[in-house]
């Protein structure tokens, strides 16, 4: 069915990667950009059992964190520049899961995290004081997957997870923000009927203003945003062929700018980016970017999207022709390029996160090595 994919979805392992310059002592800052640049696998190994889905996210300081679940039970780490450390306690019960966007900072630097516990029940999390604490009521008291976060630059968190129908055929979705008191719907509760709609498909523009990526149950590639009153359609140019996986991404630049990433059916299954130019969506560059399509995890997991400060546009991805290594592209004004060597990882790798560093501008890359050795690890970029 459409959605068994999502309660099956066990990941054995996370890798947290950063691509970065190597500067020989002698280097200027203004050369770094002539200097060779790989990718680099760094940090301690952090062993699981039974790793189920990962979220990382980078403060504005540089500091990368991971929060993942592993043997039904939440953990969020900072890597310290030679280790990393739990921060925390760790918190969640029976079939506790996160999933790729449930972590994200305050303008303080502080984390939240969004998070299933199982119970059935889906809560939010902030760190006070160095100590986990749940943010108003649980938001659903049904089973959910797919959970996302967002916070404006009013400190105001916005949410977005996912139920089912009666009858286990659709995907039901609900927004709601945090008003200083209790959880409140953005809109109605289990307004949209959806294929997918995938926890990195919510983002604020600076306005305070919510959207959502997502592919339609009739497989069609959907953005919408609140207008204070209800949801409605955004722009015209969206593919109207039918989009072969549940899976999109939405991301957003400083200038309010609108991407979204999605396998495109029409090119080869290969990954197309658009983006919104107040009127219409236009393609980034060539449409079907990759030389061949993405090895894609069931429905899922075909790919990760993120912007530099200059709003130009990474695209992570499982790679076919690097034997199912991560590959990381990027555009360059005119095309896209691979950044560094394709297929940098030592073997086999999915569920690809993909995170642009605030302080230093490199991209960053959690994923699962598909021979389950069970390590978590992230590049210190200082």
């Amino acid at each position: 069915m459409p959605i068994a994919f999502f309660v099956s979805r066990i990941l054995n392992l996370t890798t947290l990667f950063l691509f970065i310059n190597l500067l020989t002592p002698c280097s200027a800052v203004a050369e770094a950009t002539s200097i060779n640049k790989k990718w680099e696998i760094v940090g301690q190994t952090v062993y699981g059992k039974r790793v189920l889905d990962h979220s990382l996210a980078i403060d504005k300081k540089g500091s990368h964190y991971v929060a993942y679940s592993d043997l039904n039970t939440i953990y969020v780490k900072r890597f310290d520049g030679k280790q990393w450390n739990q921060i925390g306690s760790s918190f969640g019960s029976f079939a506790s899961h996160v999933s790729s966007g449930s972590l994200a900072f305050d303008t303080h630097d502080t984390p939240w995290v969004i998070y299933d516990d199982g119970s059935p029940a889906i809560a939010v999390m902030k760190l006070i004081e160095g100590q986990w604490t749940q943010i108003g009521d649980i938001l659903s008291n049904e089973t959910g997957f797919g959970e996302g976060l967002a916070i404006d630059s009013n400190d105001t968190p916005y949410v977005v997870f996912q139920n089912s129908d009666k009858d286990f055929q659709f995907i039901l979705v609900t927004v709601k923000k945090f008003d200083g008191m209790k959880w409140v719907p953005v809109g109605k509760e289990k307004f949209l009927e959806v294929w997918g709609l995938f926890a990195k498909s919510l983002v604020v523009d600076t306005l305070h203003t919510p959207y959502l990526g997502y592919v339609d149950k009739n497989h069609q590639l959907k953005v919408i945003k609140f207008d204070g009153q209800q949801w409605v359609a955004i722009g015209k140019g969206l593919p109207e062929s039918w989009v072969q996986t549940g899976e999109c991404n939405l991301v957003i630049d400083t200038k309010n700018t609108l991407y979204i990433s999605f396998i495109d059916t029409t090119h080869g299954s290969k990954p197309t980016v658009m983006k919104f130019d107040g009127e219409q969506w236009v393609i980034v560059g060539e449409p079907g970017f990759t030389d061949a399509k993405p090895g894609c995890v069931g429905y899922a997991s075909c790919g990760s999207l993120a912007l530099d400060a200059n709003g130009m546009p990474y695209f992570a991805y499982n790679d076919f022709i690097a034997g199912y290594r991560t590959s990381v592209m990027k555009f360059n004004g005119s095309e896209w390029k691979i950044v560094g060597a394709p297929g940098f990882t030592d073997s086999g790798a999915v569920y690809e996160k993909l995170f642009i560093d605030p302080s230093t501008q490199q991209p960053c890359v959690a994923y699962v090595f598909d021979n389950q050795n069970g390590m978590v690890s992230c590049y210190n970029s200082f």
